[in-house]
């Protein structure tokens, strides 16, 4: 996947404080890559249900970088949670849940997302991103397994939430295509790098950017 300039959600200073939240999923833990490795003067925290480093990273420099801390989000005090966060100049949200139970995937997405949200601004961040999902993906549920809809709703409640808290501060990232690592996986759905890079190649082709323009 292509890494986000995450970076310009905060402002230039000597030291950069970040708190990734879903810091050892997938994209949080390559945000926190990109993070660590940008500039030594960033500090990087990662919060998420395990506080391990990921396997696919054990090993790698960059990880002595950043502060891998454990918490649940909806689980446990506010208090534990905003300790966990640290005092960060800017938090990034890239919190979510895949599968087929419902009520967790409102909890998962929205009731985790809105707690952060808050705690965040409890503790004084100044700016919030919120790894969200493309509005293409969205207009597509009318084909999908009925349980995407909470998955949708949560998405959309944290989104709500995070603009709540930090209003023009919060900033909303809606990726439609996630691709990356070298395995193709179900739950959540996802291609691998190098078949991802093909796809994304040939639809920015102009043939296909041409016949995405026509209206039916």
């Amino acid at each position: 996947m292509r890494r986000l300039c995450l970076l310009s959600l905060v402002s230039a200073a000597s030291a950069l404080k970040v708190t990734v939240l879903g810091g050892t999923g997938f994209v949080g833990s390559r945000v926190c890559q990109a993070l660590a490795t940008a500039s030594s003067s960033v500090e990087v925290v990662s919060v998420s249900r395990t506080g391990e480093v990921p396997e696919w990273c054990k090993g790698e420099d960059w990880t002595k970088q950043v502060s891998w801390a454990k918490n649940e989000f909806t689980r446990g005090s506010r208090e534990k949670l905003q300790e966990a966060i640290g005092s960060p100049d800017a938090v990034i949200s890239c919190v979510g849940a895949i599968g087929v139970d419902q009520q967790g995937l409102l909890l998962g997405n929205g009731v985790a997302n809105a707690e952060a949200a808050a705690a965040a601004k409890v503790v004084g961040a100044q700016r919030i991103a919120y790894v969200s999902v493309g509005s293409e993906v969205v207009a597509s549920k009318g084909w999908l397994p009925g349980f995407f809809g909470a998955y949708f709703e949560g998405k959309r409640a944290a989104e709500e939430a995070m603009v709540a808290e930090f209003g023009e501060d919060a900033c909303i990232l809606k990726p439609s295509f996630i691709y990356g690592g070298d395995d193709f996986g179900l739950l959540p759905p996802r291609v691998s790098g190098w078949y991802g890079s093909f796809i994304e190649e040939l639809l920015s082709q102009a043939a296909f950017v041409k016949g995405a323009e026509v209206e039916m």
